[in-house]
């Protein structure tokens, strides 16, 4: 029963989405392996439907989460362990338990052998190292699944959550080479491909967020000033829409920072206040101290002598 309410959702998804067979197996399985899940004969691994539901735009933990054996709930706590230390650049303990996973024989191939390549570009990034040879690793690990992967076709995509990170670090490669332009044209597309797909606003924000940010960073960096602002707004009421506050003190943050180096000094620091605290409020001590240094430099706003 749970393999046909897991293939009825699939094949139900697709079709909203518009999304042909070939179009969702590309890469992960065949359309054959894909016709067996949908009508309720096969369950693949859950490596591989991890990937079909997040290009369906689902939410796999929640999906189901509770039809895992313990070796791959096990794998899946691993992986979720080392994105949060790469997250809190806690490398050499991501790289543990990355080792510990590459010895188990289903780590070598397919996606989860992507997973892996993944998490050592991350690693790569967080240690500033040749940019060249970081994007060798996004691009195999990108292969594995989008076979013909190429930046000018990122918008026509259905990408999965490792497939967006993993385009959006290969932005990073590029704005850490100074070549602006490029990060900023992969990002664009990236959002094209976000805004083309019709998945569900809350579940796709989760990532999209996340390219808006970057984007309207790049955008200030190049003197997009206005471009940056924008992307501030429509992303500040897609955080108040989904409810997702986390992200909601960096676009403000962004929003401000721009708005001061086109000359808007007056606007900008009711917006720092919030930024500060929202941040100061999540325990988000980092870039509370960003922003605080910020206001200090620019605006002579010392917000510790404003909490005595």
């Amino acid at each position: 029963m749970a393999y046909y309410l897991i293939g009825k959702l699939v094949r139900q998804l697709r079709k909203q989405r518009g999304m042909t067979q070939e179009e969702l197996a590309d890469g992960i399985l065949s359309r054959t392996n894909l016709s067996r899940l949908e009508n309720g004969e096969q369950l693949p691994h859950k490596d591989k439907l991890d990937v079909l539901l997040q290009r369906l735009g689902l939410n796999s933990h929640e999906a189901y989460s509770h039809y895992l054996s313990v070796k791959e709930f096990d794998f899946s706590v691993k992986c979720d362990d080392i994105l949060s230390l790469i997250a809190n650049n806690k490398n050499e303990e991501a790289e543990t338990l990355i080792d510990e996973l590459s010895a188990f024989p289903e780590f070598n191939e397919g996606i989860k052998k992507q997973l892996l390549l993944s998490y050592r570009a991350f690693i790569m990034i967080n240690l500033k190292q040749d940019n060249y040879e970081i994007r060798k690793f996004i691009l195999e690990a990108l292969q594995i699944t989008i076979k013909s992967f190429s930046e000018k076709y990122i918008s026509d995509y259905f990408l999965s959550d490792q497939e967006t990170r993993l385009i959006n670090a290969l932005s990073i490669t590029y704005l850490n080479d100074n070549n602006l332009v490029k990060a900023i044209e992969i990002l664009e597309k990236l959002k094209e491909s976000f805004e083309a797909s019709k998945i569900d606003e809350e579940q796709k924000f989760k990532l999209y967020s996340l390219v808006l940010f970057n984007l309207s960073k790049y955008y200030g960096l190049n003197k997009r000033y206005s471009d940056a602002v924008n992307i501030c707004d429509y992303a500040k009421e897609l955080c108040l829409k989904t409810n997702n506050m986390r992200r909601l003190p960096g676009f403000i943050y962004n929003k401000a920072y721009n708005l001061c180096e086109s000359g808007h000094k007056e606007e900008c620091i009711p917006l720092l206040y919030q930024a500060y605290y929202g941040f100061d409020m999540m325990e988000d001590n980092y870039r509370s101290n960003i922003v605080k240094n910020h206001a200090k430099e620019k605006h002579g706003i010392d917000f510790d002598e404003n909490n005595c």
